[in-house]
């Protein structure tokens, strides 16, 4: 994986991003993350795990290869809303958001898009999390094998 996008810095992303560095599955380089306007948090997240950062779009998803949807479930409709652009036919979109179904997201893109749901806990942090996985029909086998490496290792 060349680029995985977190859109969401709170703590369900930062115990991904510790499991996947701890698990030496993807270097703190090939992870970025954004969010709404926390730049502070955001700071914390660079200097903890070595991710990068930006709230350039642009920037963020070129050359992304899966985004994961951190962000709190009330903000999902308007975060996919401002990044659906973004997202390619296709597009690997992992969701750990609590009470947002696969159709939901789909229908706020407006695309198909290879969309897994997942539900870990913080317990990620430190690779003891258990974590149940949907997918819809765009997900392909491959794409289903490395969210299994990725949940597994950092969860």
């Amino acid at each position: 994986m060349k680029k995985l996008v977190f859109v969401g810095a709170g703590s369900m992303a930062e115990a991904l991003i510790s499991g996947i560095g701890a698990s030496g599955l993807l270097p703190g380089e090939k992870i970025w993350v954004t969010n709404k306007q926390d730049t502070d948090r955001l700071k914390t997240l660079e200097q903890k795990h070595g991710v990068k950062t930006t709230y350039d779009s642009g920037m963020l998803f070129k050359d992304a290869d899966a985004v994961v949807l951190a962000m709190k479930p009330k903000d999902a409709a308007s975060a996919i809303e401002e990044i659906k652009s973004y997202l390619p036919e296709g597009m690997l979109v992992i969701s750990v958001l609590a009470g947002v179904s696969i159709d939901a997201i789909e229908t706020a893109a407006e695309k198909s898009l290879a969309v897994v749901r997942a539900m870990p806990n913080t317990s990620a942090a430190i690779g003891k999390s258990a974590t149940a996985l949907a997918v819809n029909s765009h997900v392909s086998e491959t794409q289903k094998s490395w969210c299994r490496s990725f949940l597994t290792r950092s969860a």
